[in-house]
C-alpha cells in the first residue's frame, strides 16, 4: 500500500536467498584439512548471519548477536562497516583488526575491488570456477595467522589508549594489550606508531561544493563528484578519514557514498547523529588496501543530493614494516593443541615470563576459564576480547560457554512443570472422588 510505502518490496525470496549462500565466495574455501581453529574473513554478508548456515566462524554479524563491546571496539577504530547498533560486517578488511580477530582466509571473486584491498599478509592458496555462475574466486592465506590464543608482554592503561588515533590505537593492539591486568610492563608513552598524513589537492569538483571555511559540502546530484589527487606510499595501508561528517536527520536518517580510484572502489554508509537509530559518530575511516603506490586519483560520489557538514577529509597511510615482527612475536608463545568441540575450547601454552593470554572470543558474559584445572577469573583484553593473566611456565587452558541464565531458567522450567504435573494430579483425583461420590449418591 501506500501507506507501508511498498515495504515488502525490500525483501527477497527464499530462492534468491539460498542461491545466494550457495555461491557466497566464502562458500568456495576448502579448509577441511586445516584442524586449527580460525575465522573466514568477511566482506558483507550475501544474507544476514550466512556463516552460520555455512557453518564457519566468520567475522560478521546481526541482529541480537551484536555484543556491546564488539560495538565499542569497532567505534574506536573508527570501521565503517558496522551499519547499525544490530549489524556489522567484517573488520573493513584492515590487517592488525583482522589478524587479533584471527582471521586465516579471505575469498574474492577474481579482479575484484574486495581482492583489490585485501589485507597485507595474505598469499594466493587456489583458484575456484564456479560452474553454476561461471565466476571465478581466489582463495587467500593469511602468511601470520594468529590462534585463538595469543599473548602479551606489555600492557597499556585504557586512558592512555583512548587518547589515541584510531590509527594509532590499531598499532598499539600489535605491541601492548589494554586491560587493567598488570605484567609488571606499562608502556604507556613508549610505543612506536608509523602513521603519516599525506598531501592532497582537490583537481576536480563536478556538481560537489566544498565550503571548507564553513565546514559544508554540497551535493548536487547522484551524479556530482569530487576527485583528490594524491602520492600513495609502496607497503603501505591507505586510508582515507572523513572528520565530524553529518548529516540533517530531518532530510535522510542515513545515506551512502562511494571511493573509487583506478585500482579499488570502497562503499561508505554514514548516518545523522540525530537519527533513531544513530552509531554516536562522525568520524569515518575508509580502508583502501595496501597495493595504492604512487598518483592516485580518488572519486567521492554520494547516493542523494543535499547538504553535508564536514569538517576535514584526511588521507593517511600506515607502513607495514613492523607489522611481521609484531604479529610474530604476539604468535609465538600462543596456545597450541587447540581443540573446540561445542562449548569448549581446549589447549596448551608455555610462556617464557609472566604474560597477558587475550583469547580472540568476543567478551561476553557466560565464558568461564580453566587454568591447570584451577578456576581463573576471565578480564577485558583490547575492549572487544577476553582474557587472563598466566605465569611463566607450561599450562593447560579451558574456555567453556554456557548461556547466561540457563541453569537458573531451566530449574524454573522444571520447578514449573513439577506443579503444573502436580495440579494436573490433584485435579484428576478431584474429580475421580467427586464422580465416585455422586455414583455414591445416586445409589444412595
Amino acid at each position: 500500500s501506500d501507506s507501508g510505502y511498498f515495504y515488502s518490496d525490500e525483501f527477497r525470496s527464499t530462492e534468491d536467498i539460498v542461491s545466494k549462500i550457495d555461491h557466497a565466495n566464502e562458500s568456495h574455501i576448502n579448509t577441511a584439512e586445516d584442524k586449527s581453529f580460525y575465522r573466514i574473513g568477511s566482506i558483507g554478508d550475501n544474507a544476514e548471519n550466512q556463516a552460520l548456515t555455512l557453518q564457519y566462524n566468520g567475522t560478521a554479524s546481526y541482529y541480537s548477536l551484536v555484543g556491546g563491546k564488539m560495538f565499542e571496539y569497532l567505534k574506536e577504530l573508527e570501521i565503517p562497516s558496522i551499519q547499525n547498533p544490530d549489524r556489522w560486517y567484517g573488520f573493513d578488511e584492515r590487517t592488525i583488526p583482522d589478524a587479533l580477530a584471527s582471521v586465516k582466509y579471505y575469498a574474492f571473486e577474481k579482479d575484484s575491488r574486495e581482492e583489490a584491498t585485501r589485507p597485507f599478509g595474505y598469499k594466493k592458496m587456489d583458484e575456484i570456477i564456479d560452474n553454476d555462475t561461471g565466476k571465478t574466486y581466489n582463495i587467500y592465506e593469511n602468511q601470520y595467522a594468529l590462534p585463538i590464543g595469543y599473548t602479551y608482554d606489555a600492557t597499556i592503561s585504557r586512558d592512555y589508549y583512548d587518547s589515541l588515533s584510531a590509527l594509532d590505537k590499531q598499532e598499539a593492539l600489535m605491541q601492548a594489550a589494554v586491560t587493567d591486568l598488570s605484567v609488571n610492563n606499562n608502556v604507556d608513552d613508549k610505543l612506536q606508531f608509523s602513521d603519516t598524513s599525506l598531501d592532497y589537492q582537490v583537481i576536480e569538483d563536478e556538481g560537489i561544493t566544498w565550503d571548507q571555511e564553513n565546514h559544508m559540502l554540497h551535493v548536487d546530484s547522484p551524479d556530482s563528484k569530487l576527485k583528490i589527487e594524491f602520492e600513495a606510499i609502496p607497503n603501505c595501508e591507505t586510508y582515507v578519514r572523513f572528520h565530524n561528517l553529518n548529516i540533517d536527520p530531518n532530510t535522510e536518517g542515513h545515506f551512502a557514498g562511494k571511493l573509487e580510484s583506478d585500482k579499488v572502489k570502497s562503499a561508505m554508509y554514514f548516518t545523522a547523529s540525530d537519527y533513531r537509530w544513530a552509531l554516536d559518530r562522525e568520524d569515518y575511516m575508509i580502508h583502501l588496501g595496501h597495493e595504492n603506490d604512487g598518483k592516485t586519483v580518488l572519486e567521492l560520489t554520494f547516493e542523494r543530493p543535499g547538504d553535508i557538514e564536514l569538517d576535514d577529509i584526511a588521507i593517511h597511510s600506515v607502513p607495514m614494516d613492523s607489522y611481521v615482527a609484531q604479529v610474530t612475536k604476539l604468535g609465538t608463545e600462543a596456545m597450541t593443541d587447540v581443540k573446540v568441540i561445542d562449548n569448549k575450547v581446549t589447549g596448551k601454552i608455555k610462556v617464557s615470563q609472566d604474560k597477558i593470554l587475550c583469547f580472540s572470543m568476543m567478551n561476553v558474559n557466560g565464558w568461564t576459564l580453566k587454568v591447570d584445572g584451577v578456576a581463573t577469573p576471565l578480564s577485558e583484553v583490547n575492549t572487544m576480547y577476553m582474557g587472563t593473566k598466566i605465569t611463566k611456565g607450561a599450562h593447560t587452558i579451558e574456555l567453556s560457554y554456557q548461556t547466561p541464565g540457563l541453569k537458573l531458567g531451566a530449574t524454573i522450567s522444571a520447578i514449573t512443570c513439577i506443579l503444573i504435573l502436580f495440579g494436573f494430579i490433584i485435579e484428576r483425583s478431584y474429580k475421580k472422588k467427586k464422580h465416585t461420590q455422586e455414583i455414591h449418591n445416586k445409589k444412595g
